[in-house]
């Protein structure tokens, strides 16, 4: 089992960097479901990955809830953006601040 902090990652331009470094980025995700009920938040990803099919969908459960978070953004500004398009459109369309991954390419939003 290898340690954590061995474990590197090499960029398309030849640096090598700590895999904790790509893992802990800070930036903001949209909360659009927060549901008990696990049949709800799967409706709710299908429907946004048939809008947004090149946007992060990911799901967390903390009993008895799972939540629904969409995007990586770096900038609140960018993640506003996505919100407004979605507001009304799913039950809840809140700016989470937290963990994200890293950016990989350019993702406009329609």
């Amino acid at each position: 089992v290898k340690e954590k902090e061995n474990l590197k990652v090499k960029k398309n331009d030849g640096k090598v960097i700590p895999v904790e470094e790509i893992i802990s980025k800070t930036g903001y995700r949209i909360q659009i479901c927060f549901d008990s009920d696990k049949s709800v938040v799967e409706k709710a990803r299908e429907k946004f990955s048939n809008m947004y099919p090149t946007i992060g969908v990911y799901i967390n459960f903390e009993p008895p809830h799972y939540s629904l978070k969409v995007g990586d953004f770096q900038k609140r500004e960018s993640a506003l953006a996505l919100k407004d398009k979605l507001f009304g459109k799913f039950k809840t369309t809140n700016i989470i601040l937290g963990p994200v991954n890293p950016p990989q390419k350019s993702t406009k939003i329609k």
